[in-house]
């Protein structure tokens, strides 16, 4: 569970407009102090919570000359820093979590940086506070390995970039046009993310890679998102052996987008953001799906046809 009792520590806090838009502010959050003690849970972690504006957009979260130590069994890579809507949740699109270190082993990290979408914690990405504005930051230790302090921060600041607006939406992935029902089959690089564009009538929606033969562990992973990039569903091993098998019950009518890749491939919770470290690659299948002839494809399959009635009669 995501839930954090609050501590009243001091943090210094500072909304200023950006001087890019007027509707883009930026929040700094004073971590010098900071404690992780255990994992989320652990109500003995330094947490904050900070005001911004009603049903605010979070669009960016930065880490600005961050020094943490961290002590015993305790790896700096575990070291999380976090911000969340107000009940913690946990749930999709509703917090975005970030390790800024990726050392093994305990001692001192130094570093700025930004998180990234999909993040290195949970697929976890932008999104939208509740009607309260509040923003819930804290750290954690995802290893959770001592029995009192796993790593303390020196020195930093955590900058929240918001809007009181929705951002524009980012642009839909270049993808092949299919229709529901039938299969569809290609080959898979490494690193590779298929797309498929598809109009879905309502009703149980359901697809699977049998068949797929990729090399190494034959591990498939799919991921549906809707028409404006938000997150739904994903599956990785609910096929035979590897393979994926997806079911949305009750899925609306409306415009999807259906991502392949191999494992490891990481699905965001916003924006098509989705990125993949697969290594495997070969043939695969996508039961569920059909694709759809291109234009061009078309024209030429009339073309023979054409061509076939002037041969017929001729003879």
């Amino acid at each position: 569970m995501r839930l954090l009792s609050k501590l009243a520590l001091a943090a210094a806090v500072a909304a200023v407009p950006s001087a890019a838009r007027a509707t883009i502010f930026t929040t700094d959050v004073n971590l010098a102090g900071w404690q992780a003690f255990g994992d989320f849970s652990d109500p003995t972690n330094t947490a904050q919570t900070v005001h911004l504006a009603p049903s605010a957009f979070i669009t960016g979260v930065q880490w600005i000359g961050l020094n943490f130590d961290s002590f015993g069994a305790s790896w700096r890579s575990d070291f999380v820093l976090s911000t969340n809507i107000s009940t913690n949740s946990g749930a999709a699109g509703t917090f975005w979590d970030h390790s800024p270190s990726s050392q093994t082993g305990a001692g001192n990290h130094q570093s700025s940086g930004a998180f990234t979408n999909p993040s290195n914690r949970f697929n976890s990405g932008p999104y939208q506070l509740l009607p309260d504005g509040d923003v819930f930051v804290t750290v954690w230790d995802d290893g959770d390995d001592n029995a009192g302090v796993e790593a303390t921060v020196n020195a930093g600041t955590l900058r929240i970039t918001w809007s009181d607006v929705p951002p524009p939406p980012p642009p839909p992935p270049a993808s092949t046009e299919a229709s529901p029902g039938g299969s569809t089959s290609g080959t898979l690089a490494a690193t590779q993310v298929k797309w498929y564009h598809f109009t879905w009538g309502g009703g149980d929606f359901t697809v699977d890679t049998e068949g797929t033969t990729l090399s190494g562990t034959n591990d498939t992973e799919l991921g549906l998102y809707g028409s404006t990039g938000a997150f739904i569903a994903t599956d990785d091993d609910s096929g035979t052996g590897n393979l994926s098998l997806l079911t949305v019950p009750g899925l609306a009518a409306g415009e999807y987008y259906l991502a392949l890749g191999g494992f490891n491939t990481t699905y965001g919770a916003t924006g098509w953001n989705v990125s993949s470290t697969s290594t495997q690659t070969g043939n695969f299948n996508i039961n569920g799906l059909n694709t759809v002839p291109e234009p061009m494809s078309l024209g030429l399959v009339s073309v023979a046809g054409m061509m076939a009635l002037r041969r017929r009669r001729r003879d």
